[in-house]
């Protein structure tokens, strides 16, 4: 049987879901991307031919009235326009540029009312460049009222510090759960993952009455302490620990290695693609997490988070959707860069146990 069709049809249906997976991707790059205005319109390209408001004498104007006869200037503002006029009672005039997207005209006018406005003709290129802008990614990074480098600090120092100590832990307690053995083990592990069926809402609650009882409120240990307790890593080590031989860890005994010595020399090394996964998996969570961080920060405090401070963008009324998917562009960065670091360890990590050999 000729598989060749096959493929193809697999193929196109792998590249037709993966568009649709990056849909979102893309579209939140070209809402960062687009001028003022445009953020939420199904539009990619500009007019190739439009009429813009001109301005006389600095003053933006539509009808001109004049008493007597007078030089006027003309201004108007164009991007990416490779021609420019001014229509005067429709009358075309070509209009000079003055500087980068400023074109200007002065022109006697006689005494009367005469209609004014501008005329833009785009190539193609220049249409499709006209509605982006990278002054969304400028507005993100020097807002005064959006200290975008303090948000990004607390974020990483959270979500680094938050999958760091998991992965401590969660790797003590699922090697202790694996290799040793101590009253009421199975009991205990089947209760933790018992407590996964809770939905994590009915532990907020809680959570943040001890948070500020004791005082954390505004600070790293409120939005890292309580995300510790890590159940589905613990199952994840435990379960990954159990694969390996317990005829390792004899041979260490005989030759005298301690408790300490074995977790080093044989769980460390063994673990380390499961260990690198929990911490992508941690540090994803934690990056992206938004109601928690919202809850145990004030409005006024200097932990906030970079998801907490995008959302200064949303007004009473209105919602710059530029500025936040420019700020949305930038915290996905720190997630594809560890990603593409580590993604030989990710994948080999989540697909072990998969294959019998």
């Amino acid at each position: 049987m000729n598989s060749t069709p096959v493929k193809i049809v697999v193929y196109i249906a792998l590249s037709l879901l993966a568009f649709v997976v990056l849909l979102p991707f893309v579209w939140m790059v070209l809402t960062a991307l687009k001028v003022p205005g445009m953020a939420m319109k199904f539009q990619f390209s500009g007019d190739r031919q439009s009429i813009v408001s001109v301005k006389c004498d600095g003053v933006e104007t539509e009808k001109l009235k004049i008493a007597q006869a007078e030089e006027k200037i003309f201004t108007l503002t164009a991007a990416r326009a490779s021609k420019v006029f001014l229509s005067i009672d429709g009358q075309l005039h070509p209009m000079k540029r003055n500087s980068g997207d400023l074109f200007e005209l002065k022109r006697v006018m006689e005494p009367g009312t005469h209609a004014i406005q501008g005329q833009v003709t785009r190539g193609l290129l220049g249409a499709v460049l006209s509605i982006y802008t990278l002054d969304n990614f400028r507005k993100v990074l020097n807002n005064p009222d959006f200290p975008f480098l303090q948000f990004f600090l607390n974020s990483l120092v959270v979500a680094s510090g938050a999958a760091i100590l998991t992965v401590i832990l969660c790797t003590l307690g699922g090697y202790a759960f694996a290799k040793k053995y101590f009253w009421g083990k199975e009991p205990l592990f089947w209760f933790l993952m018992s407590s996964m069926m809770i939905p994590g809402m009915i532990f907020m609650v809680p959570q943040f009455a001890i948070v500020n009882k004791l005082g954390w409120i505004n600070s790293y240990k409120a939005m890292i302490i309580p995300h510790l307790a890590n159940v589905f890593g613990l199952f994840l080590l435990k379960q990954y620990i159990d694969t390996i031989p317990n005829s390792l860890f004899e041979a260490a005994k005989i030759d005298g290695a301690g408790e300490l010595q074995m977790f080093r020399i044989i769980v460390l090394p063994l673990s380390a693609p499961i260990m690198i996964t929990l911490f992508l998996l941690t540090f994803l969570g934690q990056w992206s997490n938004f109601l928690w961080q919202l809850i145990v920060n004030t409005p006024d405090s200097v932990y906030r988070t970079l998801p907490v401070g995008l959302a200064l963008f949303k007004g009473q009324y209105s919602i710059d959707w530029g500025a936040m998917m420019a700020g949305a562009c930038f915290s996905i960065l720190p997630i594809a860069v560890l990603f593409l670091l580590a993604q030989r360890f990710f994948i080999e990590g989540m697909t072990s146990g998969a294959v019998k050999e």
